[in-house]
């Protein structure tokens, strides 16, 4: 039965309402694919049923703002990322400066070159370390499996930015970017690549921007310049994005910081409450943990 609200609405702004739902059902979708996890699996890490998280991503029915809120909690989205896109820019430039100004546009003008230059300078003064992994698979979870075993890491929590530097990259995460919005990127210079994580993220989720940007690194993703953003990174869809891309950096990432077998032999050692896992353990954010144990079906 429609809510009182609903109930005089114009079939125009029924259509509009049917349209959005349908748009935010599509972003609902592709930020859970790109999480890797199914509705099932996301249903029960919201509390919700499986068939109302069917109903939204189908545009059946629209979720409320709690429900945005709670959603970009567990997929590390802003609620502003299930709304419509905005028209990307034209196709008149380079990839890179393409991709960073689609991105701003997201971003209602915001400049990201601040932040971009902060991190060029500081990297300038930093000592390039010596590449000591070269990966013998482009499988995700294999590779972060690969990486733990070469660097003889065997208890949580795993020290990413080391392993980032046993893989040649300098990471800088103790700088705040010009914009909230951006979350990180890799930059990749004459002397070696770099991996920046805005200092304003909880502990967790930096940790995790650290990975997800050495998947992305290690997985040949891109070859100049990339950006993840707080804010809608794949909204405009820019040339050359590829969802699949962040679902393997993501995956990259949660088989890294939580590594499946560790992640199992603490469930069944008793250690079965995920806000401890998380933050005493992993040094991962809740919301990651939860996702994570219901990938490897331990809740």
């Amino acid at each position: 039965m429609p809510s009182p609200r609903n109930v005089n609405v114009s079939r125009s702004s029924r259509t509009l309402s049917g349209n959005l739902s349908v748009s935010v059902g599509q972003r609902i979708r592709q930020a859970r694919e790109a999480a890797g996890i199914s509705q099932a699996q996301l249903a029960r890490v919201l509390g919700r049923a499986p068939a109302t998280l069917s109903n939204w991503e189908s545009g059946g029915r629209m979720p409320g703002l709690d429900d945005l809120l709670e959603l970009g909690e567990a997929l590390d989205r802003p609620p502003s990322f299930f709304m419509p896109r905005r028209p990307s820019v034209d196709e008149g430039s380079s990839p890179a400066s393409l991709v960073l100004r689609a991105e701003a546009s997201q971003l209602a003008g915001a400049d990201l070159g601040p932040s971009v230059d902060a991190v060029m300078e500081r990297a300038g003064a930093m000592s390039a370390p010596d590449r000591r992994f070269f990966a013998h698979t482009q499988e995700p979870a294999a590779l972060a499996e690969e990486l733990l075993s070469v660097s003889r890491t065997a208890e949580p929590p795993v020290p990413v930015n080391d392993l980032a530097a046993v893989c040649g990259a300098r990471v800088i995460d103790d700088l705040e970017f010009s914009t909230d919005a951006l979350s990180g990127f890799v930059l990749h210079q004459d002397d070696g690549p770099v991996i920046a994580a805005n200092t304003k993220q909880p502990r967790g989720r930096r940790r995790f921007t650290v990975a997800h940007e050495l998947g992305h690194l290690l997985l040949n993703h891109h070859a100049d310049f990339h950006i993840d953003l707080v804010s809608s990174v794949a909204s405009g869809e820019p040339p050359g994005f590829d969802w699949r891309h962040e679902r393997a950096a993501n995956s990259f990432a949660a088989s890294l910081l939580m590594p499946a077998g560790m992640v199992r032999d603490d469930w069944l050692d008793g250690h079965q409450d995920a806000a401890w896992l998380a933050t005493r353990r992993y040094k991962v954010s809740q919301e990651a943990m939860g996702i994570r144990l219901a990938v490897l079906g331990l809740r």
